[in-house]
């Protein structure tokens, strides 16, 4: 497992060093969990779209065989200030199947996509990895933009559940800015308009959601406000010594008579916002760290997160 922080001159440097982190880092590659870059391409600026870039990796997943293909590219518009990321899964990656190189995402099998909010300007990231994940969060003046792209950790053995691949990010497919400020905006622990999406052992894709969205395909435990309102984890706070508690971020699928728990985000933690702010860190007793992130560009208490970091 590995963990990188920095600064990225831009959207396409952001890509850059995330191939980098991703292939190359010391931890990722001691370990054999290093991802390999399988693909990679460049589109030439134009009168209105700046250059845009795109990689495809395959990380080797837990067991043997069950390798997991995760695609990005940059997309951007002029015109609109817009520079951001999109990321895309799949069950398996053809390269033949790419006639340009900013149509990445048609080699992709069995594919969905989010996006990630960037910028043209210097903008600080984080990076998470281990050989089932990547997380990335972004931070542009003072919102941050998350995705989460590989394996969830299910509640099911392997052969029930071989393939548990989660796409998350902060955009859907469509090419905003990150100064929105609706519900086109939202992070992997809030899920608003097909940011979240788990492929299923149906083969099929299902989106989950936060405080806005579904009644039934919920993430623990922004989607309790369906049901209880967010009175019910408002009023959670820190315990006398500071102590947080770190709530999974869980994925359930809620039906009349039946509650299905797919599993949960691996590193991922809810936490209560009260007198606690982005880019806060906290440790447990036995020596793990998280770093807090907000939700976009929301700040009340129930829209902090936490992300181990390893």
């Amino acid at each position: 497992m590995a963990y990188q922080s920095g600064i990225a001159d831009n959207e396409i440097d952001l890509l850059d060093k995330l191939n980098l982190f991703l292939t190359t880092d010391s931890e990722l590659v001691k370990t054999g969990d290093n991802w390999t870059e399988i693909y990679s391409g460049e589109t030439a600026a134009t009168a209105t779209i700046a250059k845009r870039k795109s990689y495809a990796w395959s990380a080797p997943g837990a067991t043997a065989g069950n390798n997991i293909y995760v695609a990005c590219k940059t997309d951007n518009r002029i015109s609109n200030d817009t520079y951001n990321l999109y990321f895309c899964g799949g069950t398996y990656f053809n390269v033949e199947l790419i006639n340009q190189p900013n149509d990445i995402f048609s080699g992709m099998l069995n594919r969905t996509q989010v996006g990630l909010f960037a910028d043209n300007n210097p903008l600080h990231y984080w990076f998470f990895a281990n050989n089932r994940r990547f997380i990335v969060v972004t931070k542009m003046t003072t919102v941050y933009s998350s995705c989460y792209c590989g394996f969830m950790l299910p509640s099911a053995l392997p052969n029930e559940y071989p393939y548990p691949l989660v796409i998350a990010g902060s955009c859907n497919n469509e090419l905003q800015r990150y100064s929105v400020t609706t519900d086109y905006f939202a992070s992997i622990i809030d899920p608003r308009i097909s940011h979240f999406y788990l492929f299923t052992p149906s083969q099929a894709w299902q989106q989950f959601y936060g405080s806005s969205g579904s009644e039934t395909n919920l993430l623990y435990p922004r989607g309790i406000e369906k049901f209880y309102g967010n009175k019910i984890i408002n009023i959670l706070t820190a315990s006398p010594g500071n102590y947080s508690p770190l709530y999974p971020v869980s994925i359930v699928d809620v039906t009349t008579g039946a509650t299905q728990f797919w599993g949960a985000l691996d590193g991922v933690y809810w936490v209560p916002g009260l007198s606690r702010a982005a880019e806060d860190t906290i440790k447990t007793d036995d020596g793990r760290e998280f770093i807090i992130f907000q939700n976009g560009f929301r700040v009340t208490n129930v829209d902090f997160f936490a992300i181990e970091k390893v």
